[in-house]
């Protein structure tokens, strides 16, 4: 649901980089690697602005 928020390639990034996590850490740790992406995506949103 958070992936809605962000738009065009940002959007695609949260998509994969989400996928990505759940596939190498596992499902009991996807809160946290959600929270990091969320993070990470934020700083990304900031800076291209």
């Amino acid at each position: 649901m958070l992936g809605l928020c962000y738009q065009g390639n940002v959007g695609t990034v949260w998509v994969v980089w989400t996928r990505i996590a759940i596939n190498i850490e596992g499902l009991s740790r996807y809160g946290s690697t959600v929270e990091v992406s969320v993070v990470f995506l934020d700083t990304l949103t900031h800076v291209f602005e």
